[in-house]
């Protein structure tokens, strides 16, 4: 192991570890394990199984050595995806890769780059050194972008001197880098001068693969207030904006056409969080910048309060299980009433029920022991049901029958997620999920709610709550925003117009994230024909979308910066921004006032106003039930009235005639 000796001198303490490069000595700031990779196509030496097996049997050896055998046309990539890690818990957290491949066949040259392409696939190490024979060129790195790792590379020339030249090369640069000066040379400057070098990418071309927005230009000016911008979603346009002029590239959507060797990256913002994007980030190495978790809210659209106007409000101020019990104690007392009585004296039933009810409405008069036959049952019985009829009725019913008569009610609608599955309301959701189909060669669209409802139930056992989720996802309406205009649809739900007559019903409910609900809610109330209430808790569905890119060595710097984003809040302000701007873009469908003033408001910061409903007259709409009532029991009594007066004197005439005859 001449070679390696002369190469990397390594001293390992539990917490340091020193390379010699060259005779340089090299402080990484890290403490890791050192993975050393030979690969070859020549007999095994002696030397070096004998220097593997001392490294590979101590316990918790700092050092990793593997060697592969390399026959023609094939490389045994097993090793480098299942590297011997046995007992290196201590130094698990960085991993410094040393490449070196010989061959005698002049024509497997650049093997480094097939074996560095594993390695920054299943291993990506903290520093990975290739160390080459031949001359030092571009088809080392080339294809660097490409590899899906974000190692810090460190090229080691051996000359024919006997000299170790150290390169830390440009990525995206044309001319060659300039071997580095190693006298006193240290990680943290081999970090520095990487940085500097490899995060200005020349113009060269990022792929932007959010599918719903890859067609928009990029936002020129991103400020903290809402001007010149152009886009609905200010926060997306606006990172990768920012993102673009700090690192110096260019964005086209996929799929774009360009050189392989001009593009340095794909980057994507807010994809849903599927099942297939998940196994995505696995399988094709993508890094994660942003995490966004949104709950799903629902909102329900009705009538306005209005006053009571049915002959039912005269019944609200007590439930139905009150009014049975007063009219059980009715009955009740009316039977006592009777049981005192003999058979001869009794008046009718009726008459007595009436009398215990008037006295219950405060509706009587004359002498009220006449109805008991004993004083000492009337002196017992009266004063309780006095009592009870002042509490019930002139306190309680009184009180409150003034304010079901003259304050505005707001519509009986759920309020809360129980009580919205326990309902049949109509849901109405427009989010969706857009995925492309590679095969079709297009843009598949699921509802976003339906999806949600669909992996809620796959975690509930009991078979009551799955049926209620099912009677909610079979009731759940999906109309794409492409499909139905924003305005036509609040018009319809503002019964406004005759188009979309099937959402005109009362109430309904969106269901959707907030993004999803600004626009309507803001026309809705502008347009003032509906009512919109909001739930008063959230929903189980959450949305969960993420930031990524395919990982290679500029992603960890764009990471960094999105993390500055959101650390210093400028990230929060474009989200804030970009709800602003999506209410904007409903309202001006309103004209440029409503625009103008919705504008003004939400600059000055308003607040929503509570309004309270002070009590109005009573209507004529209700009382109309009264006097219908009262105008029919008088038709009634003056009917009884003209047929007795009618009886009475045909009964005269008669008995007068009965008894002129009789005289004569």
């Amino acid at each position: 192991m001449k070679h390696v000796s002369r190469l990397f001198l390594c001293f390992t303490f539990p917490n340091v570890v020193s390379i010699s490069v060259g005779g340089y000595p090299l402080d990484i700031k890290f403490p890791g394990t050192l993975h050393f990779i030979f690969g070859t196509n020549q007999a095994v030496k002696s030397d070096f199984d004998q220097m593997s097996r001392n490294f590979v049997d101590m316990n918790r050896s700092p050092v990793s050595l593997q060697r592969l055998l390399i026959k023609p046309g094939i490389i045994n990539r097993t090793a480098v995806i299942h590297p011997k890690t046995r007992h290196r818990v201590l130094f698990s957290q960085s991993w410094y890769t040393i490449l070196q491949a010989t061959s005698n066949n002049t024509s497997w040259i650049h093997i480094q780059t097939i074996l560095m392409q594993d390695v920054l696939f299943y291993v990506n190490p903290k520093y990975i050194f290739v160390h080459i024979s031949s001359p030092m060129s571009k088809k080392y790195y080339q294809n660097y972008p490409h590899f899906r790792g974000s190692s810090i590379l460190i090229i080691l020339q051996k000359t024919t001197t006997r000299k170790t030249l150290l390169f830390i090369p440009c990525i995206v640069c044309h001319d060659l880098p300039h071997p580095e000066e190693t006298t006193g040379l240290n990680g943290l400057q081999i970090d520095q001068i990487w940085k500097s070098r490899n995060t200005n990418m020349q113009g060269k071309i990022i792929y932007l693969s959010t599918i719903l927005t890859a067609s928009y230009h990029l936002a020129t000016k991103c400020g903290p207030n809402l001007i010149n911008y152009g886009e609905k979603d200010v926060h997306k346009r606006c990172v990768i904006s920012h993102l673009a002029q700090h690192y110096n590239f260019t964005v086209i959507p996929i799929p774009g056409k360009a050189l392989e060797t001009t593009v340095v990256g794909r980057i994507g913002f807010r994809h849903y969080l599927t099942g297939g994007f998940i196994a995505d980030i696995s399988s094709k190495k993508m890094n994660i910048f942003r995490t966004t978790f949104t709950e799903i809210e629902f909102v329900l659209v009705t009538d306005h309060p209005t006053l009571m106007n049915d002959f039912a409000v005269f019944l609200y101020p007590f439930d139905s299980l009150t009014w049975t019990l007063i009219c059980v104690s009715v009955v009740a007392i009316t039977r006592i009433i009777r049981l005192q009585w003999r058979k001869d004296d009794r008046n009718s039933a009726f008459l007595d029920l009436l009398r215990i009810a008037s006295l219950l409405l405060g509706q009587a008069g004359g002498n009220l022991l006449t109805l008991f036959k004993s004083r000492w049952i009337a002196s017992f019985l009266l004063p309780v049901w006095f009592w009870a009829c002042y509490i019930l009725m002139f306190n309680l019913y009184q009180g409150s029958i003034f304010s079901y008569l003259t304050v505005t009610m707001s519509p009986r609608v759920p309020r809360t997620m129980a009580e919205l599955l326990e309902s049949d309301f109509k849901v109405v959701t427009r989010s969706s999920i857009a995925n492309y189909d590679h095969e079709q060669h297009k843009v598949i669209h699921w509802a976003l709610l339906i999806e949600e409802i669909i992996t809620f139930k796959e975690g509930l056992s009991r078979n009551e709550s799955i049926e209620k989720y099912n009677r909610l996802q079979n009731r759940t309406s999906f109309y794409r925003f492409s499909e139905i205009d924003v305005l036509t649809l609040v018009k319809s739900l503002s019964l406004s117009t005759q188009e979309h007559a099937g959402f005109r019903q009362a109430p309904i409910v969106l269901m959707d994230v907030k993004m999803g609900l600004l626009d309507l809610a803001v026309l809705l109330e502008k347009v003032g024909k509906r009512y919109v209430i909001r739930g008063r808790e959230a929903t189980p569905f959450h949305s969960i979308t993420v930031s990524a890119g395919f990982r290679n060595f500029l992603t960890p710097y764009i990471s960094e910066t999105i993390d500055a984003l959101e650390e210093f809040g400028i990230s929060g302000r474009w989200d804030e921004l970009s709800h602003l701007k999506y209410k904007l873009s409903a309202m001006v469908q309103m004209g440029r006032s409503s625009y103008s003033e919705l504008f003004r408001k939400e600059m000055a910061g308003r607040k929503k106003s509570i309004v309270f409903h002070e009590s109005a007259q009573v209507s004529l709409k209700v009382m109309k039930f009264l006097f219908f009532l009262c105008g029919g029991l008088v038709l009634c009594a003056g009917c009884v009235l003209g047929w007795e007066c009618g009886i009475g004197r045909r009964l005269s005439f008669l008995i007068s005639l009965y008894w002129r005859r009789q005289i004569t």
